[in-house]
């Protein structure tokens, strides 16, 4: 399985895994060494992919949970933390301490989902020594994961000095991919404000963007052009504007979710709002059996029952064009899992669904 291959499969996962709690050992042994399978490493060779020792307390106390070794020879510090750990202060200073006490430049810490690369020969605190963070959900994860991570980078000799070269043009080129989004987003509203299809692209970039931002858009003016202009060869392709199916007697609150398929914004506003509009997607779609076989779907609200024997609350529903009903009375993170399977039903490419909640940011499928 190569790199893009295992990135997708553990996107696919994670948010379940994190539900689950993913303790330290089950990252290293479900996340990373997948990865590092795929970047050539030989996972079963003990001198080159070194695990922390076991012979004592205090030597596990001192040792990393792995260092990657070239004939031999140490050359990268890995510190893996649970999934759901924030990683802070304390986790770097750890990290950077093992790489330190083997004369080692470079450490890489990670909790599965957040990947760090930290660099000891910078002087100042723990949290200044790290010159990259990678999400291994990111649009071009396999790609940085290729450049920084892969055997062939750590067999060449000059590998401490390419890394180097590589973190200062990810950091820069991760910098600016996230203007770009902001960028997109900015047109997108003044797109959807009502520009016509006359008025182009350079006129909305002239209009939404202060300078700054206005020089990297026409950098990057085929991105933009492919990002904001809609794919009429696709065959699947969601026509939103008809929202009859969210009914006014369920609709939730605003919960300041912000929801944007392919360029196109959609009119949901929580998790609810945007299962349902996806589910009936597949309806639409002629998956109406799929979707039974991934969500509840009932006829009648009445006849679900729980397990004690209590008819579920109307709330808990929600209409589809059918004339079914769609059960949805989940978490955000149970909500997010759903309908990554429902987009992936519907054979939509990665990243195709762009969500805002709260402080966070998603991609699915």
């Amino acid at each position: 399985m190569n790199i893009k291959e295992t990135i997708e499969k553990l996107s696919r996962n994670l948010d379940d895994w994190e539900s689950r709690g993913l303790n330290e050992s089950q990252v290293y042994q479900s996340i990373l060494l997948p990865i590092l399978q795929s970047l050539g490493w030989d996972i079963s060779n003990p001198f080159e992919v070194v695990p922390q020792s076991s012979e004592n307390q205090f030597k596990k106390k001192q040792f990393p949970d792995c260092i990657l070794a070239v004939n031999k020879i140490d050359r990268l510090v890995i510190e893996v933390k649970a999934l759901n750990k924030k990683i802070d202060s304390d986790d770097r200073a750890q990290a950077i301490s093992y790489a330190n006490r083997r004369g080692l430049r470079w450490a890489l810490l990670t909790n599965g989902r957040t990947w760090e690369f930290l660099d000891d020969r910078i002087t100042g605190k723990p949290d200044e020594k790290k010159v990259v963070g990678l999400k291994i959900t990111s649009r071009r994860a396999e790609e940085y994961f290729e450049r920084l991570l892969s055997k062939k980078l750590w067999e060449n000799p000059n590998a401490d000095t390419k890394l180097d070269e590589e973190t200062r043009k990810i950091s820069q080129e991760i910098e600016k991919g996230e203007q770009l989004e902001e960028i997109i987003e900015k047109l997108q509203k003044k797109l959807s404000e009502g520009f016509t299809e006359e008025q182009k692209l350079n006129a909305a970039i002239d209009f939404a963007l202060d300078q700054s931002e206005k020089d990297i858009a026409k950098e990057n003016i085929q991105v933009l052009l492919k990002r904001l202009s809609p794919d009429k060869s696709e065959e699947q392709k969601i026509d939103f504007r008809d929202v009859s199916i969210v009914s006014s007697k369920f609709k939730g609150k605003d919960s300041g979710l912000r929801a944007i398929l392919k360029g196109s914004e959609l009119p949901a506003k929580n998790w609810r709002d945007l299962h349902v509009l996806i589910a009936d997607e597949c309806v639409r779609a002629g998956l109406q059996s799929e979707l039974e076989d991934v969500a509840k779907v009932r006829n009648s609200i009445t006849n679900f029952i729980t397990k004690d024997g209590k008819r579920y609350p109307e709330k808990s529903f929600r209409p589809l064009s059918n004339n079914k009903f769609l059960y949805c009375n989940y978490s955000a993170k149970d909500h997010r899992e759903n309908i990554k399977k429902l987009l992936e039903m519907l054979k939509y490419p990665r990243g195709a669904l762009k969500i805002k909640y709260k402080s966070e940011k998603y991609e699915l499928p």
